[in-house]
């Protein structure tokens, strides 16, 4: 395999939208690249990179807030630019993002000589980026691990290592006696392996955890405060559920299966939301509405990625579940929406469009299909960007799909508030769930919203 087949593997397995690659040279990677966005930065004017100029210059330029999913970095071999490249990318570095270094396991000394014995000597030449992987896996707050094939293939993401302790200085033949070590060498077989959503396949166990359940309950009023201070503050923050649907359809290998509301169990949608779920154990200023069960596939989750995992993303599930009699802190939540100040997008079916946006005064809409939205995922996100604007708040009503609509249009527009409501004003045109069936309910919201 060469750098740009683990490049792509990581780009179809977590659902990167934005690639940036520093060094282009002839454009022979840059070419393989499978993202949405894909930019190339090298100063030599013959490059075939968008921009032609240094990595410094263009991180120098780059917008403030500007971010990508993956940089691989293939410019200037010299510990001091490769230094200096891994610590701006970081910078600009999505959520579950990744970096990938080229030239990290030089075979022999002659390949890793000075940039100026290169020039003397030209051929093969990998330089000094070895030693910046070594820096690296001394410090704690990353995950580094180098892929042993194509002169050396380094990954960088965010999280948690046991530093690896090198005397300074360190030298070539310091690598020679230990490359597995310093570099964390591992197989392409491991790489491939470690890197595969499909092993969150088929993890179906699932038991019900009365200690985590009666603990979200009770902080539930005291979090969804929180919430709507942030409403009031006009901070952002990104809240998704976590139910049975979006469950079965990451488990099921069945499509013609459906959920509760008619919507198929797509194997695909499944990925999606494996990749969508991923990303929000990452993502600082995102909650999910879990129900209180400890999942298999979840488990797995905070395994691979404990260095993220923390308890206080999840909140009690039915925590924006309106049940009679209405509770005020849940009202108070909602009628935050509706007098804020800030610009309203509401997703949903058209019947749910007509009832709600007016409820809560919402000024935008996008009609999307009442079953199977997930179709037409790439149309509606593009509608969505055509709208979205900073600080806007943006509510949901898409069954599973709402969670990787959700998860793409953070990453492109991260400066929003992103509510995943799904279901919770169902009543208003439909009987859809045993709460909101009983008598005097659609009543009681048109009375308590308007």
């Amino acid at each position: 395999m060469q750098h740009w087949d683990f490049i792509n593997y990581l780009v179809e397995q977590y659902g990167y939208q934005k690639y940036l690659e520093i060094g282009v040279s002839g454009g022979e990677c840059l070419n393989q690249i499978k993202c949405r966005v894909v930019h190339g930065v090298d100063p030599n004017p013959n490059a075939k990179g968008q921009f032609k100029i240094t990595s410094d210059e263009f991180f120098e330029m780059l917008e403030p807030n500007y971010t990508y999913d993956i940089v691989f970095i293939d410019g200037l071999h010299t510990e001091e630019q490769v230094d200096k490249d891994v610590q701006n990318a970081l910078k600009i570095l999505n959520p579950n993002g990744t970096i990938i270094l080229h030239d990290c396991n030089p075979p022999t000394e002659w390949h890793q000589r000075s940039y100026e014995e290169f020039i003397q000597q030209p051929g093969q030449w990998n330089g000094t980026c070895w030693r910046s992987i070594v820096k690296l896996r001394q410090r704690s707050d990353l995950q580094v691990e180098t892929i042993d094939a194509d002169w050396g293939c380094a990954i960088v993401r965010r999280g948690q290592q046991d530093p690896i302790k090198i005397v300074s200085p360190f030298t070539y033949q310091d690598l020679e006696r230990d490359r597995q070590y310093m570099l964390g060498l591992i197989s392409v077989e491991q790489f491939l392996e470690k890197y595969n959503i499909k092993k969150y396949y088929g993890l179906s166990r699932a038991t019900f955890n009365q200690d985590f359940s009666n603990t979200l309950e009770q902080e539930s009023e005291k979090r969804l405060g929180e919430f709507t201070d942030m409403l009031l503050y006009n901070e952002n923050f990104t809240m998704v559920k976590f139910h049975d649907g979006e469950i079965l359809n990451m488990l099921t290998n069945n499509e013609s299966e459906t959920n509760c509301d008619g919507s198929n169990y797509y194997r695909v949608l499944g990925d999606d939301l494996i990749k969508a779920y991923i990303y929000f154990l990452h993502k600082k200023d995102a909650y999910i509405n879990s129900w209180p069960i400890s999942f298999e596939i979840l488990e797995k989750m905070q395994s691979d990625f404990k260095d993220v995992f923390d308890n206080s993303k999840f909140l009690y599930s039915n925590m924006l579940v309106q049940k009679l009699p209405l509770k005020q802190q849940q009202i108070t939540f909602f009628k935050a929406i509706k007098n804020s100040n800030r610009h309203k997008l509401y997703i949903s079916n058209k019947e749910m469009i007509q009832a709600l946006c007016p409820l809560l005064n919402i000024s935008n809409a996008i009609i999307i299909p009442e079953i199977n939205c997930f179709l037409q995922k790439e149309r509606i996100v593009q509608l969505v960007l055509n709208q979205v604007q900073p600080n806007m708040i943006v509510l949901v009503s898409a069954g599973m799909c709402a969670k990787v609509l959700i998860a793409e249009l953070s990453k492109l527009k991260p400066n929003v508030i992103y509510l995943d409501i799904g279901s919770t004003f169902d009543g208003l045109v439909k009987q859809s769930r045993d709460y909101n069936s009983v008598p005097g309910y659609k009543e009681a919201l048109l009375e308590t919203y308007r």
